[in-house]
């Protein structure tokens, strides 16, 4: 398993796995398309990006052990700006459970369903 940093978006419509973090999964770059989306994603201020798309599994361990599962396509973004475009965890996973913003104690928390196993159709 890989661990990947993801910041969480919730004006965001889809999940991105920013290119960095993509190449951290090594040998899944074979699963990448290599054709754009037909559907354009935008970002603040309007600007609008094709992106590449790829099947990907992600999970989410929970404190008793368990694991959420989730099956998905995320667009992959390329870091135009050279800013170190985070990636984002986007509503198409957040609907799926609880997310809990403890200011006080710094702490964001995502608990989608344990043991859970979810197939999130690609917009595109």
């Amino acid at each position: 398993m890989i661990e990947v940093p993801f910041l969480v978006d919730t004006g965001a419509s889809w999940t991105t796995l920013h290119l960095t973090d993509l190449l951290k999964l090594g040998d899944a770059l074979g699963g990448l398309m290599t054709t754009p989306s037909p559907i354009p994603l935008r970002g603040v201020g309007g600007s609008t990006v094709r992106p590449y798309a790829m099947r990907v599994g992600l999970a989410f361990p929970h404190v008793n052990g368990g694991f959420s599962r989730f099956a998905m396509s995320v667009a992959m973004l390329p870091d135009q700006t050279g800013w170190g475009t985070p990636s984002l965890l986007g509503m198409d996973v957040l609907r799926h459970g609880a997310l809990t913003i403890d200011a006080t104690r710094e702490i964001v928390q995502f608990d989608p369903p344990t043991d859970a196993a979810i197939t999130i159709d690609p917009p595109w």
